[in-house]
């Protein structure tokens, strides 16, 4: 059997905290799917992104799922903030060094860093600034409009 639409938790279920660094098209869309799913998510934007998000919510325009939006817990940076489960790694490959910066504040001794980035050598980048064992590696392929994601997923039958 196959889920249709991402169904969210009750409240006391929910198993992990998520940090997205970088709100644009793939940090957005995953983010989106996760809180929409129930989980905890932080979205770092800057900018236009940032006030998008605040404005009005993000935006998903999905070929899979429709069109919805979420209200989004976006800030500029973790200060305060409890540690993260899990890091989603979302800039550009070029804003590597700074993006991990601003996370260091919800690295946690078991926090993992999810690069989903553009680019052959995030792994190693990540490894060098945070020690080895945290990076895991993965690609994606989304489209963003400031505040708004939408994908261009097939879905097919197993």
């Amino acid at each position: 059997p196959r889920l249709d639409k991402a169904r969210a938790l009750p409240e006391h279920e929910r198993r992990m905290r998520f940090v997205v660094i970088g709100a644009g098209g793939v940090g957005g869309y995953f983010g989106a799917c996760l809180a929409r799913a129930g989980e905890s998510v932080t979205f770092v934007a800057r900018g236009a992104h940032l006030r998008a998000i605040r404005a009005g919510g993000l935006r998903i325009r999905s070929t899979v799922d429709g069109e919805w939006v979420i209200r989004a817990d976006a800030r500029e940076d973790l200060d305060r903030e409890p540690p993260a489960d899990v890091v989603l790694l979302t800039v550009k490959s070029f804003d590597t060094e700074e993006a991990l910066g601003v996370v260091t504040p919800v690295l946690g001794r078991e926090t993992a860093v999810l690069s989903l980035q553009n680019g052959v050598d995030a792994i190693g980048r990540i490894d060098a600034a945070l020690g080895p064992g945290r990076a895991l590696g993965g690609a994606a392929y989304v489209f963003l409009r400031a505040g708004r994601a939408r994908d261009r997923a097939r879905r097919t039958d197993p």
